[in-house]
């Protein structure tokens, strides 16, 4: 059986990487999370960032912000280019919506995008 983990080159870790794609990603401004993408075919396949401000509440709701984050990414990696590096930031409310309806704003939103796999994102 594979994991279902997001594996470590799938994962930004760096600060100037988030840097970076914060001033040059494309930003996606959603009701629960902002979503930034960048399209780079140095890129090895898709990797993501996951930013959780302390102002979301204590340790227990930051850290169910992110599962959730990093599990609407995992299942969801086709909707993205390939050679994308994508961060998301929480907002608040996220924590209160359910996983389908995380979903279903993401699906949405970047149904609005057109987004290529030519070094850009168009919008």
């Amino acid at each position: 059986m594979c994991s279902q983990t997001l594996r470590k080159f799938e994962k930004i870790t760096e600060g100037n990487r988030f840097k970076f794609l914060y001033s040059r990603g494309k930003k996606l401004v959603l009701p629960s999370l902002i979503v930034y993408i960048y399209v780079d075919s140095r890129v090895p396949g898709r990797r993501l960032g996951v930013t959780v401000s302390k102002k979301m509440g204590k340790s227990v709701v930051r850290n169910r912000a992110k599962r959730l984050l990093r599990e609407l990414f995992r299942k969801n990696k086709s909707l993205f280019p390939e050679h994308a590096d994508v961060v998301m930031v929480a907002r608040h409310g996220l924590v209160e919506k359910n996983y389908s309806e995380l979903e279903k704003e993401l699906h949405d939103g970047l149904q609005s995008l057109e987004i290529s796999n030519d070094q850009h994102i168009k919008k």
